[in-house]
């Protein structure tokens, strides 16, 4: 009796496993997308923020002056050069700090599955 119950869920898992990889593989490739949505968005609404800020003279001007180097008639410019390339403490690398690590349990099902994670990702 035991073995023959142990052989009817061996072949619902093995006639199930198709269906089952399907949902799954469609479910993470629908949540890495929704991923690079949310990032889009993000990334979106931050361009809107400069435009409206170099939309008006005071916006320009600030960043003439930042990211140009630009400086008025009378400005007095100080010029550093060298200095500390070292990370102060706490800073950490950008990319690491914003992928968030993978659950076991989600990759012991990505690896079950056969699911392998998108390598293009897009950049801010």
């Amino acid at each position: 009796m035991p073995i023959a119950i142990v052989a009817l869920v061996a072949v619902l898992a093995w006639s199930l496993y198709p269906a089952m990889r399907l949902q799954y593989l469609g479910s993470r490739r629908l949540a890495g997308v929704e991923q690079q949505y949310d990032s889009l968005k993000q990334r979106e609404e931050a361009v809107r923020k400069e435009v409206d800020a170099l939309s008006t003279p005071a916006g320009v001007e600030k960043a003439a002056r930042e990211k140009l180097g630009f400086a008025k008639a009378n400005d007095t410019v100080y010029v550093v050069s060298g200095g500390n390339t070292t990370k102060p403490a706490g800073v950490t690398n950008a990319s690491a700090a914003g992928t968030p690590a993978t659950p076991l349990l989600q990759q012991l099902l990505d690896f079950f599955f056969g699911f392998e994670q998108p390598s293009t990702a897009v950049e801010p």
